[in-house]
């Protein structure tokens, strides 16, 4: 057939909608954050910007490192959206009070949901003149606590370790504080004619 002068045909188009996937990752990496779990299947429109900061989740221990960025939709069913996180981190600083003693790297640095700091060891300069008289530890600038006896333990060397247990996600961005405090031994030793008693 034929259109009539003046006629106008207008032809109206809509958007294509395609499906995308969305993964959780810890940064750097394709480990997934959520195990076995199999990743969410969405849909949007052509072109439509996906925020990563809309398709992110709470994962305990972890926080959003791309949350800034987006993605386009492209003509495909096959896209990914990943969101990566990266793991928060509990702080420890391992410090001496009195003289006689080191310890082994005195820093660390530990991401909740991973491994326990490793232990520490108190090495004295001469364990027949210095002991180890307590260990304390305290969380930010809280109260200061004793160790308890299940954290303690002695090396084959007769040196004090210490290990902590893994910090919780209430913890994130702390900073634990523990102290050795080391003493100086009595020793027998004579004043003016008095011997100091046994100890």
């Amino acid at each position: 057939g034929t259109l009539n002068d003046g006629l106008v045909l207008s032809l109206y188009y809509t958007r294509n909608s395609y499906s995308y996937k969305v993964y959780h990752y810890k940064q750097g990496t394709n480990v997934s954050l959520l195990g076995d779990t199999p990743p969410v299947i969405k849909t949007a429109k052509y072109q439509s910007k996906i925020k990563i900061s809309d398709e992110a989740v709470d994962i305990d221990g972890y926080t959003l490192f791309n949350g800034s960025d987006s993605v386009e939709i492209t003509a495909n069913n096959d896209q990914a959206v990943i969101c990566y996180y990266t793991g928060l981190e509990v702080y420890y600083q391992y410090q001496i009070r009195g003289e006689g003693g080191t310890i082994d790297a005195p820093t660390d640095i530990v991401v909740i949901g991973g491994e326990p700091p490793e232990p520490k060891t108190l090495k004295l300069w001469d364990n027949e003149a210095f002991i180890l008289y307590a260990w304390y530890y305290a969380i930010d600038n809280g109260e200061e606590l004793s160790v308890p006896s299940e954290w303690l333990s002695v090396d084959s060397e007769g040196n004090a370790v210490i290990k902590l247990p893994a910090p919780e996600v209430k913890d994130a961005g702390k900073t634990y504080y523990v102290f050795a405090e080391v003493l100086p031994t009595v020793r027998r030793f004579k004043v003016e004619g008095f011997a100091s008693p046994e100890n």
